[in-house]
């Protein structure tokens, strides 16, 4: 066998290990396809409008669940931080998805947010290792519950990452480390295609 059919081969089957509810479908500039959650989970179009996306430099897709009405928030900045910490992205990581939908999509209200945890984590265990920006907080507004919101930043070779899930009930970090597992294997594998 031929080195570029062993390499389509190996692609073809390191696909086929993501779970089923993790294959990939909505794309995100510029870290690629994002995860394919399971049938419950929808995109929120309000938040998909071009007008406003063009403005900005951020790209993102903020996902909805129909039975939970949880909400999955993926973002990215173009701009370069390669030299920076990661601790620099903390500012907008408590500030971007504050109830779970991008800031500039929400009329301003005055919330509050009680910050849990922050702090640079490494998630990679099986995979190599991925240091990220860790948070952790409750959104409070006085006209409706109280969310958590689970995030994870982290700078990729193309500019910042966030992804961040935000629920009415108490929640843990294990969908969105789930994700971002996906996203990397999913770079990973592209990686290693050969080029024509």
């Amino acid at each position: 066998m031929n080195k570029f059919l062993k390499t389509v081969l190996l692609a073809i089957v390191g696909t086929a290990l993501i779970p089923v509810a993790m294959a990939f479908s909505e794309e995100l500039s510029p870290i690629g396809v994002l995860p394919k959650l399971e049938a419950e989970w929808q995109i929120i179009a309000e938040d998909e409008k071009e007008e406003i996306q063009a403005k900005l430099p951020f790209r993102w897709i903020v996902f909805q669940n129909k039975k939970t009405g949880d909400f999955l928030s993926f973002a990215t900045h173009p701009e370069p931080v390669r030299n920076r910490s990661l601790e620099y992205l903390s500012d907008t990581s408590l500030e971007i998805f504050p109830h779970g939908r991008a800031v500039w999509t929400q009329p301003h209200a005055n919330s509050t947010t009680n910050v849990i945890a922050i702090n640079v984590v490494d998630i990679g265990r099986k995979i190599a290792s991925l240091k990220v920006l860790e948070y952790c907080f409750i959104s409070e507004l006085s006209d409706r519950d109280n969310l958590m919101a689970h995030g994870r930043a982290w700078i990729g070779p193309k500019g910042a990452v966030f992804v961040q899930h935000t629920s009415a009930k108490p929640i843990t970090s294990d969908l969105v480390d789930e994700t971002i597992k996906s996203i990397v294997k999913s770079q990973m594998t592209l990686a290693a295609l050969p080029t024509r």
